[in-house]
């Protein structure tokens, strides 16, 4: 890994690069199995530099979660980053398995990897190199728009363990464009000031079945569970959350066999 760090100039600085992480889930409780999107945005300073050349960032998952698991890799290389990634810009070697080491390589302990160094950088150096940087057209005023630029995004699945979670970017480090030269000459960077905000999500996950709201999967929750599905009682949000076996917000016939499954097996 590290090839992007390859970039990094110590010249002079070159801006600010604004982090932010955020996903519809956050703030919410969820049942086990949910899919929690996120993303990752950077914004650009202007007037003081000519756009990204440069990104790397970590997505971690906190100490203090209930459970860990390896975090998947982002989906894809967002629209505006495709000179970052390879063959036309330069990044980490594709993991095993994975299309792009543009969208992260899963380092750690197994079963709870985090995802690190997500991102790549543009070829400054105006000549290729076998294979990777071949696009030597460097494209200036990235992440400098009014939205910023999305530099990755993905899907964790919620755990079954209930309790609060918590993810968040980390290690982040960028180079902007100080001076664009057309090919052969190289292009001028700059470490640029990373700075985070909004760089945390958080949900909770509820205990699935857990219709009435003891802490645990019995008996005594199959009245509960049977009342709230035929429309009979208004569950809470909590126990809407827990009676929702199958996580796609509706409770319904689809839930009764996870619903007995999980009653089976407490």
């Amino acid at each position: 890994m590290l090839t992007v760090l390859l970039l990094v100039s110590t010249a002079y600085g070159a801006g600010t690069v604004t982090l932010s992480l955020t996903s519809p889930s956050n703030g919410l409780l969820l049942p086990p199995g949910s899919s929690v999107a996120w993303t990752i945005t950077a914004s650009v300073s202007s007037g003081d530099n000519l756009g990204l050349a440069m990104i790397s960032v970590d997505l971690a998952q906190s100490a203090s979660n209930p459970a860990f698991f390896d975090i998947p890799p982002a989906q894809g290389v967002p629209s505006g980053m495709a000179c970052f990634d390879r063959s036309g810009g330069i990044s980490n070697p594709p993991p095993g398995g994975q299309a792009s080491g543009y969208c992260g390589t899963r380092v750690g302990t197994a079963g709870q990897r985090n995802l690190v160094q997500i991102g790549g950088a543009q070829n400054v150096f105006g000549a290729s190199f076998g294979g990777i940087g071949t696009d030597v057209d460097v494209d200036q005023g990235i992440g400098q728009g009014p939205q910023g630029q999305v530099i990755a995004a993905g899907v964790l699945t919620a755990p079954s363990a209930p309790g609060s979670y918590t993810f968040s970017i980390q290690n982040a480090i960028a180079n902007t464009l100080t001076q664009v030269n057309p090919a052969p000459q190289w292009s001028v960077v700059g470490p640029a000031a990373p700075t985070i905000t909004g760089g945390t999500i958080s949900f909770d996950v509820c205990r699935a079945g857990d219709a009435n709201g003891d802490s645990y999967v019995t008996e005594g929750d199959i009245e509960p569970f049977v009342l709230f599905l035929t429309g009979l009682q208004t569950p809470s949000a909590a126990a809407r959350c827990s009676c929702d076996m199958n996580a796609d917000g509706i409770l319904d016939g689809e839930d009764i066999q996870p619903f007995v499954e999980a009653l089976l097996a407490s």
